[in-house]
């Protein structure tokens, strides 16, 4: 962090700040009444007292080095290949553990995005995409009590269209709940 070296900090001053800022990404800055406040991607916020324009634009340069190496690191030409090649090793495994793996233990073995996962596999018909027909509702309705995992197996469906179409129901079941509710209110006021 050449930058600290520019603020005129002590050496104590200096390492304290490295090893906040080791490890972390400076998400937003401000400078207000002779502060600078340094707001860190894990929430943490660093407020230096006494500052100057000078030292906030330090800490904007800083950030932007942050994002640029970020954004290189995550976005570099042979990891956008690799992602997007499927080995038949791959492939065999996403097979055979789609149901009983979470998607976070595949995006580790795999080395690929939940958003790739989810796309091989209708892909490859592991799951199918198609509308919720009223059978499948009704049968969810029925077994909210069983695993994500098991019904997503059951259904031919993925973890996240389970989880979104339970989450649409309960909604609606919740709205349903207000409504009647305030229906029945509504009725005890003007008897």
């Amino acid at each position: 962090m050449k930058k600290l070296e520019m603020l005129g900090l002590s050496n104590t001053e200096k390492e304290k700040l490295s090893n906040i800022l080791n490890g972390s990404v400076i998400t937003n800055l401000k400078f207000f009444d002779n502060k600078t406040y340094i707001f860190l991607m894990n929430s943490d916020v660093i407020i230096l007292n006494n500052s100057t324009k000078y030292v906030y634009n330090i800490f904007n340069e800083l950030k932007e080095e942050m994002l640029q190496n970020i954004s290189k690191s995550r976005y570099k030409k042979n990891d956008r290949k690799q992602l997007s090649e499927w080995t038949d090793g791959q492939i065999k495994y996403l097979k055979e553990n789609f149901f009983i793996r979470t998607l976070k233990e595949l995006e580790d073995r795999l080395g690929k995005s939940c958003y790739q996962l989810s796309l091989k596999a209708i892909e490859l018909k592991i799951v199918e995409t198609r509308k919720w027909s009223d059978k499948e509702i009704e049968f969810l309705r029925n077994n909210m009590d069983i695993s994500n995992y098991e019904l997503a197996k059951e259904m031919k469906r993925t973890v996240n269209s389970i989880k979104s179409k339970k989450r649409s129901l309960l909604k609606l079941e919740k709205n349903s709940l207000k409504e009647y509710k305030y229906l029945c209110e509504d009725r005890a006021i003007n008897c």
